[in-house]
C-alpha cells in the first residue's frame, strides 16, 4: 500500500513538472489531480470515479508506516490495480 501510493504520486508529480517545471509538494490525491487537469482532460472524472481508493491511499501512507497497520491482499490488489488504470489511461503523458 505504502509503496503504491508513492509510485501513483511520482507519476503524477513527474507528469507535472515535465509539464510545469515543478510540482507541489504534498501528498494529497485531490491536489495533484486537480493540477494534473490542466494536463490530461480525463484526470477529474479518474480521480472521481476512484476517490474512495485514493482516500485509502492517503490513509494507509501513514498507517502502514508508522501505525503498523496491515491491509489485506485483496485491498493491496485493487490498490495495484488503480496504479495499472492509471498508467494505461495516462499513458499519453507519462
Amino acid at each position: 500500500m505504502f509503496f503504491a501510493k508513492q509510485a501513483l504520486q511520482l507519476y503524477i508529480k513527474y507528469v507535472l513538472a515535465k509539464s510545469f517545471g515543478d510540482y507541489p509538494k504534498t501528498h494529497r490525491f485531490s491536489v495533484l489531480f486537480e493540477l494534473l487537469s490542466n494536463v490530461a482532460v480525463n484526470a477529474e472524472k479518474f480521480y472521481e470515479e476512484n476517490v474512495e481508493l485514493f482516500e485509502i491511499l492517503e490513509d494507509s501512507y501513514v498507517g502502514v508506516r508508522y501505525l503498523g497497520r496491515d491491509y489485506s491482499r485483496s485491498t493491496a490488489e485493487k490498490m495495484l490495480g488503480v496504479l495499472d488504470k492509471f498508467k494505461e489511461a495516462f499513458k499519453d503523458v507519462l
